[in-house]
């Protein structure tokens, strides 16, 4: 997770670890619906390609 650019670590750790919505996370920080779901989408793409290099999820 430390790859990744603040405002994605963020936003996973706000609704992974602290369980808050996409909305409750909107108020908080001030930002479109959008915006958020954007770097929920983004950063799991971006950890699942690191986490395939690392050879995690490989059959």
């Amino acid at each position: 997770m430390a790859a990744l650019p603040r405002s994605q670590r963020l936003a996973l750790c706000l609704h992974y670890y602290q369980g808050y919505t996409t909305g409750e996370i909107t108020d908080m920080l001030g930002e479109n619906l959008s915006t958020v779901r954007s770097r929920l989408v983004q950063s799991r793409k971006k950890l699942k390609i690191k986490l395939e290099e690392e050879g995690y999820g490989q059959t």
